[in-house]
């Protein structure tokens, strides 16, 4: 029996964050730190700040998410596509941290939310009517969540000072759209076709 990418990716991940937790020498090498990225050209953490997470309800939350939304999307790729969306997104995802804290030697980030939004929002629009559990509670077919998920992250990102990247989140999520607009463009457009008979009913 062949293990899913995702699967693997979760796996991979709540091993090593959960290492990490009781490992601050681990989690500090792994963290992204745009400053080491810009000066040190530490490349390598662009990716590896996807795999170490700040505590263990930011570790379930992420691991659900990918776990739940990525064996669909994964379903419709090949496994080196879906491994491209991930890898992608996560880059993408920190461009918004590089640009603003390149010089700040004290800021660091952790967390495969940027990845998860991609994928996560690449499941959204692929299955626009499905039905969600916002926050676990609030249920939503896949394109109100959309709106509320930009609307959300958008406002948080500018009006709430919190330690959570929502920029991250906000550039992950685009980098899926983005992605489905190029891989299946013609799924893209159907995407608003399927709202509006949604909700002309």
């Amino acid at each position: 029996m062949q293990l899913s990418l995702t699967l693997i990716l979760c796996l991979a991940t709540g091993v090593v964050s959960w290492q990490a937790l009781s490992n601050s020498e681990l989690f500090s090498k792994l963290s992204l730190s745009p400053y080491r990225v810009k000066h040190n050209k530490e490349i390598y953490r662009i990716w590896s700040h996807t795999l170490v997470h700040a505590d263990m309800g930011h570790l379930f939350f992420n691991l659900f998410a990918l776990f739940s939304f990525g064996r669909a999307v994964e379903h419709y790729m090949p496994p080196a596509l879906f491994a491209l969306l991930y890898m992608g997104a996560a880059a993408f995802a920190t461009l918004p941290a590089l640009k603003k804290h390149g010089d700040n030697i004290y800021y660091t980030s952790v967390g495969a939310s940027g990845a998860v939004s991609a994928v996560m929002m690449l499941y959204m629009f692929m299955f626009p009517t499905s039905e969600l559990l916002f926050f676990f509670i609030l249920p939503l077919p896949g394109w109100a969540a959309i709106i509320l998920f930009f609307g959300l992250e958008y406002y948080m990102n500018k009006k709430m000072n919190t330690a959570i990247a929502h920029d991250a989140h906000l550039a992950g999520a685009a980098f899926g759209i983005a992605f489905l607009l190029i891989w299946k463009p013609q799924e893209f457009l159907d995407f608003f076709v399927v709202v509006f008979h949604s909700i002309a009913g």
